[in-house]
């Protein structure tokens, strides 16, 4: 083989990983449609709305983002609560990014993100839910536009002491922040604003 035959089977190789790569970039860059995601809430409140009467109510400070470049349309998210082996709902949505309190109704996610406080709250015809001392498991699920069902999207443990249930059964709220170096979430009582 002459050097010139040589040199082109090489080319021809190096053009062939390039296009290969060049490939796998636009794939996972521009066409694969990814997951929507959020990370661990920096901060967690569990409290009551008032509209006349008092409805458990959590919020969690979070980002979502999509893993891909691709858009995420989400219709609805909700929370479920886990305490003593009973599970509760809380079925309405809204979210704060900054704007003021918006009813949940659609929200679009990109791969930057969406950081916002994403209050969820009882519904009015539920049954009265008291926050009683213990561990607390905290599941986020979202409805993707154009999907069948919905998927979870975090699920994080918390305590709530004898103390701090007290608070909450004053009707006052009880806000966990996330220490970053354990991973841990500690509770203080937050008085309700009058």
């Amino acid at each position: 083989m002459d050097q010139a035959t040589a040199i082109s089977i090489v080319s021809a190789g190096l053009a062939a990983l390039a296009l290969g790569v060049s490939a796998l970039t636009a794939y996972l860059t521009l066409l694969r449609a990814g997951r929507l995601r959020a990370t661990p809430p920096s901060i967690v409140f569990f409290g009551y709305d008032f509209s006349p009467d008092p409805v458990a109510k959590v919020f969690l400070r979070l980002l979502l983002f999509s893993s891909s470049r691709r858009l995420k349309r989400i219709e609805s998210l909700y929370a479920e609560i886990e305490h003593a082996g009973v599970t509760e709902t809380m079925s309405f949505w809204g979210y704060d990014a900054g704007n003021g309190l918006t009813p949940g109704s659609g929200l679009s996610v990109s791969h930057d993100g969406l950081a916002a406080n994403h209050h969820f709250v009882r519904a009015q015809h539920s049954p009265d839910f008291e926050f009683l001392s213990g561990e607390y498991e905290i599941r986020v699920f979202a409805k993707e536009f154009g999907k069948a069902s919905h998927s979870q999207l975090l699920k994080l443990k918390l305590e709530l002491n004898e103390k701090l249930a007290s608070t909450l059964k004053r009707r006052d709220g009880v806000l966990f922040e996330l220490d970053p170096a354990t991973g841990h979430y500690f509770g203080n009582a937050r008085p309700r604003d009058t």
